[in-house]
């Protein structure tokens, strides 16, 4: 219970930071090719945001019980998974360089899910669904290029 109090406070730390850093990139227009400080505000204000709901929903859960809530996860296999998701994120990275973004984020968000317990079919609609919204919103809204690995150059 205390570590999410812990963690939830150094969100808002870390995100107040990058929101008062940010105010001294040089400033433009309100996209994030015109001004270098939008796209660090915009993470900063969910880092804060999180960061606040997690400890509001800490300090509901401790009202409720006075007893910590179980851990989502069995400590059995702990280490192992850890490795899975380390060994597929060392995977995310050789796909993205050979395939390029999307099917490397659409991997990984399939298997990370799975590691951690979930059913296929949620992990299948998480995984495309996660892909499809980060494209949307910084290949096409933002206009960040998008990697398309080394054998679709």
């Amino acid at each position: 219970m205390h570590k999410d109090y812990i963690n939830g406070s150094l969100t808002v730390a870390i995100g107040t930071f990058v929101l008062i850093y940010s105010q001294t990139f040089s400033r433009g227009g309100f996209s994030v090719a015109e001004n270098a400080a939008v796209y660090p505000q915009m993470l900063a204000g969910v880092l804060i945001f999180l960061g606040l709901l997690l400890s509001v929903q800490t300090g509901l859960a401790h009202k409720r019980s006075q007893t910590p809530a179980p851990e989502s996860l069995p400590a059995e296999g702990g280490r192992a998974r850890v490795a899975l998701i380390a060994g597929a994120l060392t995977g995310f990275v050789v796909i993205t360089w050979l395939a390029g973004f999307i099917p490397a984020n659409v991997i990984f968000c399939f298997l990370a899910p799975l590691v951690l317990g979930t059913s296929k079919k949620t992990a299948a609609m998480v995984s495309v669904a996660l892909t499809v919204f980060i494209y949307l919103l910084f290949f096409k809204f933002f206009e960040i290029p998008i990697p398309y690995g080394i054998l679709f150059e």
